[in-house]
């Protein structure tokens, strides 16, 4: 007999996931929230599922299994719905699981916002224990603090950065009213979302990652690759109507993007190269045929071509730590679509493509068919989302250079998550503007004049460069296995963008010395003095002496006694002598060159 009726449903499908549904059902058991009711749907398991959900929830009033036979994660939630009494409703996969505060947080939010809706941020978990946190909104911005907000949805562009997921959320039952998902298909998450999205102006959003979803586990429909992948096409044909009639701004341009992104996430799935090649072509003549087609930014990894999103190129300085370390944070990325090659010679494991320790930018440029490049050095550690940011906000602005901020770490692999400072990216951010610290974490496109990017940081670490911009600047001066390669590619780079997209976030965490070794000062001299190529008289002899100038005192700061330190800074001064590079007027030194470098090395201290 049904007692009170519950402040909270929850709908937990179950189907062939023996392996995960105590842990699901046991979440739920640890809920900090009391009032709630939980419906858990077995779906004609044919694995025992059913069985164990039964043994888990044994003598718990909350919870009542029903059993039905198989018509799928949507049938399964469906008659979820109709057997749910709470005026709130949530779903949960029965392979994911709720953190223990979700219910009693999801419905405080909803009761302090009055909105119809709240989502959560959500916790990957893969089979080996490791988690990757994810504000399950494109392109966002992990927040720092805990508080619910209530978030406009009165621009489809505002609305496609959502997750459409039907489990990150808590609803009131009048918003669901007779909507129910669409049986018989995959995908059903996107029509039920923009259905809801089209009847209310905001959501509430937390920004903790109060729900844990399983991926990479075997039998998951998104990882899954057979023919149903095909339907993604249909799907998008039944949510196009929507778009049309949502009554907001940017229906089409929001409809693309969206388009391109499940066609590129659902490509990245089909392993089969065959049905790979036939499911893209089938993309773009998709996407081709589509009004306005080119009226929105694609996001990463467009289905436009079937080169991945983003070539990471990691050159290898003979350090084992510095390169192990640099490789465990490549693989934490959210971003899926990117390659990855070693420029060394002393590392070539895990499957990972190695190129000569000669290798000129032009060859690499060859080697490689990707949209973006990101280059670092071994020790390097860029945040788990810092390309995927990087490069959302670059095709979103359509800019060719993007950067962020950093965080310098000792090298000293044993200890990590030291500190010695945060870095805005650059060696005189005077000159950047007075706004460049009121930029939002998002990120905002900005213009950068060849002054500007002169005062750019050498490191590489939170940097996204645009492959038609790479193409107009090879050659450089010296190989990408040279110590100076990053600072030179970074600069020529950034002088030939109008525009770049900046954000103040730290992305990367960069070594306070970088890995490579001692750097003799007549090796940086004669870089500066050829630094352009052909365009050599295009950068002032003054420049040359500053960016000699920057690269000596890294030097001279890393020798940690005083008399090799006066040694070195006497060689030094002698070689930009010897280089011609105090020639003429001085440089304006970056304002961390202490006073015995720039009297030794005749540049000018920096305005205050």
């Amino acid at each position: 007999m049904q007692g009170a009726v519950p402040a909270i449903s929850v709908i937990v499908p179950v189907f062939d996931i023996a392996d995960h549904v105590a842990a699901c059902l046991e979440s739920l058991i640890d809920q900090t929230e009391p009032d709630f009711e939980v419906l858990v749907i077995d779906d004609g398991a044919t694995d025992g599922s059913g069985e164990i959900a039964r043994a888990t929830i044994a003598g718990d009033p909350r919870f009542r299994v029903i059993r039905q036979d198989n018509r799928g994660l949507s049938g399964a939630r469906n008659a979820g719905l109709a057997l749910a009494r709470a005026p709130l409703v949530a779903f949960l996969d029965g392979d994911d699981r709720f953190a223990p505060d979700f219910l009693y947080r999801m419905r405080q939010t909803l009761e302090q916002t009055g909105a119809d809706w709240a989502a959560c941020a959500i916790r990957f978990c893969f089979p080996d224990g490791q988690g990757q946190d994810h504000p399950a909104i494109h392109g966002a911005v992990p927040a720092d603090d805990a508080a619910p907000r209530s978030l406009p949805l009165d621009d489809c562009m505002r609305i496609v950065d959502h997750f459409p997921s039907a489990w990150n959320k808590l609803y009131r039952r009048d918003l669901i009213g007779d909507l129910r998902f669409v049986e018989g298909t995959w995908f059903e998450d996107h029509e039920w979302f923009w259905a809801l999205a089209s009847r209310t102006d905001r959501i509430a959003y937390l920004p903790q990652p109060l729900y844990l979803h399983s991926r990479d586990r075997p039998g998951q429909i998104t990882a899954a690759d057979d023919e149903r992948g095909f339907q993604q096409f249909a799907v998008l044909d039944r949510l196009a109507p929507l778009f049309r009639g949502i009554g907001r701004p940017n229906a089409q341009p929001a409809f693309l993007r969206l388009s391109r992104r499940l066609i590129h996430e659902r490509g990245l799935a089909l392993r089969s190269p065959a049905r790979r090649a036939r499911f893209l072509a089938a993309g773009r003549a998709y996407l081709a045929a589509q009004p306005d087609s080119q009226a929105a930014p694609p996001g990463p990894g467009t289905v436009g071509d079937d080169a991945p999103a983003l070539a990471v190129a990691v050159i290898d300085r003979g350090d084992d730590q510095a390169l192990a370390a640099t490789l465990a944070a490549l693989r934490l990325q959210t971003l899926p679509d990117m390659t990855v090659t070693v420029i060394g010679k002393t590392w070539a494991s895990e499957g990972l493509p190695l190129m000569s320790v000669d290798t000129p930018l032009e060859d690499f440029l060859v080697a490689t068919d990707s949209r973006y490049l990101a280059l670092l050095q071994a020790g390097d550690q860029p945040a788990p989302d810092a390309f995927l940011h990087l490069i959302n906000g670059m095709d979103l602005h359509g800019v060719q250079f993007g950067m962020a901020g950093f965080n310098r770490v000792p090298q000293d692999w044993a200890g990590a998550g030291q500190q010695t400072g945060y870095h805005d990216g650059w060696c005189d951010n005077r000159v950047a503007g007075a706004d460049l610290h009121q930029t939002d974490f998002a990120g905002a496109p900005r213009p950068i004049s060849a002054a500007q990017a002169l005062r750019l940081h050498g490191s590489g670490a939170a940097r996204v460069i645009a492959r038609p911009l790479l193409a107009g600047i090879a050659p450089l001066s010296v190989p990408l296995s040279h110590p100076l390669a990053l600072a030179e590619l970074a600069l020529r780079a950034a002088c030939a963008a109008p525009s770049m997209f900046f954000t103040p976030l730290p992305l990367a965490q960069v070594p306070a010395v970088a890995p490579g070794g001692y750097m003799a000062p007549a090796a940086i001299t004669g870089w500066a003095r050829r630094l352009g190529g052909a365009d050599t008289a295009a950068l002032p002899q003054s420049w040359r002496a500053v960016l000699a100038a920057r690269l000596l005192q890294d030097q001279m700061d890393a020798i940690a006694r005083p008399v090799p330190r006066w040694l070195y800074l006497l060689r030094a001064g002698l070689s930009m002598r010897w280089a011609g590079l105090r020639d003429g007027a001085p440089g304006v030194a970056d304002p961390h060159i202490r006073w015995p470098v720039r009297a030794a090395l005749g540049v000018a201290r920096a305005a205050r």
